[in-house]
């Protein structure tokens, strides 16, 4: 059996066979411009650090809200009978089980006095 799932949007969808993922009981999935989102009793509703977001899905950042549906930034496509995720679609590394964005770590350096430039 396989999964997939982001830590802020928990279990999503799983397959049993060589079929297309499906939805996890309670969550629904929809592909939008080739974009992953989700709608699910068990989303998080945002990070320690920060308010709860109020993005839309056009928006940057690791989790995007739209009212009910909340993305990590995931390309996937809809196959029949599910989904196929396809990977990430942003600057988001997971490393030692932490959401690191390129975009954040770059001005962080590019802050650095003598740092006149990042990629």
């Amino acid at each position: 059996m396989e999964y997939y799932g982001a830590a802020e949007l928990s279990f999503v969808a799983w397959r049993g066979d060589d079929g297309p993922l499906r939805p996890f009981p309670g969550a629904r999935l929809r592909v939008v411009d080739g974009v992953l989102w989700v709608s699910s009793p068990y989303l998080a509703e945002g990070y320690l650090s920060t308010p709860p977001p109020v993005i839309k899905h056009s928006d940057p950042g690791p989790l995007m809200r739209d009212g009910d549906w909340a993305t990590v930034g995931d390309l996937a496509r809809s196959v029949d009978g599910g989904v196929e995720v396809l990977g990430r679609g942003d600057a988001a590394v997971v490393t030692g089980g932490h959401t690191v964005v390129a975009e954040e770590v770059e001005a962080a350096v590019t802050a650095l006095g003598d740092v006149t430039g990042a990629v």
